[in-house]
């Protein structure tokens, strides 16, 4: 079944997405945040993710910026900090991808048959 909203743009954007998620440190900064989303619903500052993640002050914001880029996390300004927070916007496009693949045909059970087989 080919899906006929899917376009290259869309494509780019997940390559993207998923090229972001492929480095452990902006992992741990999705853990961090999403860890921190019911305390501090507003947002984290730089310094904080950098302390929670042991990244210096530097790679938390190259990192931080990237995450932003793609899409999965937003920044507001609030007075003299950047605060981050995840933006669901970026996830539900990577859960649409990936259950309207699973659900519209059933490629996951086809892709993982080979290692059910019995050796």
């Amino acid at each position: 079944m080919v899906d006929e909203t899917h376009t290259p743009d869309d494509e780019r954007g997940l390559s993207r997405v998923f090229g972001a998620l492929a480095n452990s440190d902006r992992i741990a900064i999705i853990d961090m945040l999403r860890g921190s989303a019911a305390d501090e619903p507003g947002g984290v500052s730089i310094s904080r993710v950098a302390e929670a993640t042991g990244l210096t002050r530097f790679s938390a914001s190259r990192h931080l910026r990237i995450l932003c880029e793609v899409g999965l996390v937003s920044a507001t300004r609030q007075r003299h900090s950047v605060l981050h927070r995840l933006d669901s916007r970026g996830f539900d496009a990577v859960e649409d991808w990936l259950c309207g693949a699973a659900l519209d045909e059933d490629w996951l059970v086809d892709a993982l048959a080979p290692l059910n087989r019995s050796a």
